[in-house]
Parts: C-alpha cells; sequence; structure tokens
C-alpha cells in the first residue's frame, strides 16, 4: 500500500511540475521531496510572490484629435495672399488683391487690426465670436511669401455646454 502511494506521489510531483512548465514558471516552482520514512510525505508546491506595482512615472502617448480651432487655422485665409514688399519696424508694403499697400500698427487690414509691425512678421486681432479675439499672425520668408497662423481664443465649433443633472 505504501508502494502505492509513493508512486502516487511521483506522479502527482511530476505533473504538478509539467503543469508549472506549461505556465512559464517551472524555474520558479519548488517541489519538495517526500520525506523520510515515518514522516509526512506530502507534496508541498510553492511560487514566489510577484514583484511589487510600480507607481513611477513612465512616459506615455495618447493620439488626441485635433480641435476645431486648429482645422479653422489649417485653412487657407485670405491673408495667405500677402506679400511683403519691405517690412521694417512699425510700417510694412504689402502687396495684397492687386495692389501694394503700407500698414501700421492700428490700421485696419480686411476686418482686422495691425497690433504691431516687425521685420518678417505682422501680427492682427479681429473679433472673433462671443466677444473672444482672435491673433493672426502673418510670418514673411525671405522672399517675401506669407505664412498665416490664425490663434483663436474660443473654440468656434464648440456648442453650449451641457446640463448639469
Amino acid at each position: 500500500m505504501r508502494s502505492a502511494w509513493r508512486v502516487l506521489l511521483v506522479f502527482a510531483a511530476a505533473s504538478a511540475s509539467a503543469l508549472a512548465q506549461e505556465r512559464g514558471t517551472g524555474e520558479n516552482t519548488v517541489i519538495a521531496a517526500p520525506a523520510a520514512q515515518g514522516g509526512d510525505s506530502r507534496v508541498q508546491v510553492a511560487v514566489p510572490s510577484p514583484p511589487p506595482p510600480d507607481f513611477g512615472r513612465h512616459p506615455a502617448s495618447v493620439p488626441v484629435p485635433a480641435a476645431a480651432g486648429a482645422r479653422a487655422a489649417a485653412r487657407p485665409t485670405a491673408f495667405s495672399a500677402i506679400q511683403a514688399r519691405d517690412i521694417s519696424a512699425g510700417r510694412a508694403r504689402l502687396s495684397w488683391a492687386g495692389g501694394e499697400r503700407i500698414v501700421r500698427p492700428g490700421d485696419s487690414l480686411d476686418g482686422a487690426i495691425v497690433k504691431s509691425v516687425e521685420p518678417g512678421r505682422v501680427v492682427l486681432t479681429r473679433a472673433g465670436s462671443a466677444a473672444a479675439e482672435d491673433l493672426i499672425v502673418i510670418s514673411f520668408d525671405a522672399a517675401g511669401r506669407s505664412r498665416v497662423r490664425v490663434y483663436a481664443s474660443a473654440d468656434p465649433g464648440a456648442g453650449p455646454p451641457l446640463p448639469v443633472r
């Protein structure tokens, strides 16, 4: 009868070892040998505890859809056709809509007010939606071609806020 138990113990130990190796924890599994005659001959299977969680900061990236203001700024505007002929501090000679015009801070340009003129850049503001102002920055390269960026202080595509329940 004792030999039948030993065969059963060896079979149980072998199947536990095979099961642990299938799970990928074979090198971490400890199987105790049966005790000497007359002692307790149970098989003990022990698996180490998992490592503690890491709560440190890690870099992550999350895809974010472009805002409506960014899409509106990417569209060509009437200011895209402007070319710079001469720009100095406080004064710019611009070619636009078939003619030339000299602009200074405070002048109106297609519904926008010129805020500042500096070499290579003209900054304008225009009234946006809901009493907010949009900032328009027109940068010029060495050939006089313009690059227009519109910074909206309010999202023109945003709807009313959701009601609180």
